[in-house]
């Protein structure tokens, strides 16, 4: 019996703990966007006090969390010879928010400096397409290193 069929192998909870809070950090879009475009002053909710103070902290931590969750799982999974295994969820805990973070600075930088061209133009099409290789190649980069022995 080899360490891959062992009855002992399980998944890597660090990666499931960070894939758990990942979609936390998506709430800190949906706070920051505003509600209301009224100039008056309107009363704040309890309920929106209590989303204030408990969301709002773990959406800013959590692309954080999830990110170094990600990564010492993939580390944990290396090391545990067969044993742990989730090497996949590990490397998209670990590449979420660091890839949309550059995404976005990307199409910032191609808004700006695109935002003169017309819009039937081929370079945004290329632009995006460039984007998405860059993607593309960190995503293989990462899994390769994360699978070398």
């Amino acid at each position: 019996m080899t360490n891959n069929d062992s009855p002992n192998r399980r998944l890597s909870r660090l990666s499931i703990i960070g894939a758990i809070i990942l979609p936390i950090g998506i709430f800190l879009v949906f706070l920051l966007i505003p509600v209301s475009t009224s100039t008056s002053a309107t009363s704040v909710t309890l309920w929106q006090n209590v989303l204030r103070f408990t969301l709002l902290p773990l959406s800013i931590i959590a692309p954080f969390a999830s990110t170094a969750l990600g990564l010492l799982g993939i580390s944990e999974i290396r090391k545990s010879d067969g044993k742990i295994y989730g090497l996949p969820l590990a490397v998209f805990v670990s590449l979420f928010y660091p890839i949309i973070l550059l995404d976005v600075l990307l199409f910032v930088v191609g808004w700006s400096l695109l935002g003169n061209i017309q819009v039937s133009s081929i370079i945004p099409l290329a632009w995006l397409t460039m984007v998405l290789v860059i993607d593309y190649i960190i995503v293989r980069l990462t899994w390769r290193a994360a699978t070398r022995i």
